[in-house]
């Protein structure tokens, strides 16, 4: 790959089943971005995703089952670009978008610009953030987030006691601590919603043997992590 996007930016994207809608999510980002990519094979049947590796700029990760943030994780630990994408398997393209996520996390000459540290395609619902003491359009839904690498060593990863919910509003919530902490007043996130991007909402957990369980475990351990009170993680 030798075209400049190609060497600022890889997509990682997570898979466990759903093989169909990581077919078109695949194919439909490649019709329109040629960037390396990264699939963590989340611990599906060996061999299901070999016909998937001769796509061009693709590399196949494999970890036993554990869940979508240690695949995260790993992706991202093998990543050589400075730049990250997150998407999710579930992910349909439909025209050129990777420029507009990555141009707010780029710096400017202009003194007026406060570049961000993390940038998505939609806002979490009000409810989600609701449920988590966060004001509607704080947080961004985690199905397609953008970040500096060298974001995710200084929040030290995702947190892997969540395995496939909540770590991407962990990390975010922990972002926005840091840019309290440093009296930032422009906030760290920012929502680019006019992609062309189509989202399955959740295709890819909706088959999880035990979901409901696993949703419990996660928001029961997000909670004993953060306090009410004022939001802060526990020590």
């Amino acid at each position: 790959m030798h075209n400049p996007l190609a060497r600022q930016v890889t997509v990682v994207i997570p898979v466990y089943g759903s093989l169909d809608h990581l077919q078109k999510c695949l194919t439909s980002l490649l019709a329109w971005h040629h960037v390396p990519i990264v699939v963590i094979d989340d611990g599906n049947p060996p061999g299901t995703l070999q016909h998937f590796a001769s796509m061009p700029g693709l590399k196949i990760i494999r970890q036993p089952h554990c869940g979508v943030t240690q695949a995260w994780n790993n992706g991202i630990a093998v990543v050589r670009t400075p730049l990250v994408i997150l998407l999710n398997s579930d992910v349909i393209t439909s025209g050129p978008w990777i420029d507009q996520i990555l141009a707010p996390l780029q710096k400017s000459e202009s003194p007026h610009f406060v570049p961000a540290q993390l940038t998505g395609a939609a806002w979490q619902s009000p409810t989600a953030s609701a449920s988590v003491g966060m004001p509607a359009q704080s947080l961004l839904a985690g199905w397609c987030l953008a970040f500096r690498k060298s974001l995710w060593h200084y929040l030290r990863h995702f947190d892997e006691r969540f395995r496939h919910w909540y770590s991407d509003t962990d990390f975010q919530k922990r972002l926005l601590a840091s840019s309290s902490a440093d009296h930032t007043s422009t906030s760290p996130i920012r929502c680019i919603d006019t992609l062309p991007l189509s989202h399955a909402l959740h295709a890819s957990t909706r088959h999880l043997p035990a979901r409901s369980q696993l949703y419990a475990l996660d928001r029961t351990a997000y909670f004993q992590k953060w306090q009410p009170e004022g939001h802060r993680p526990c020590t």
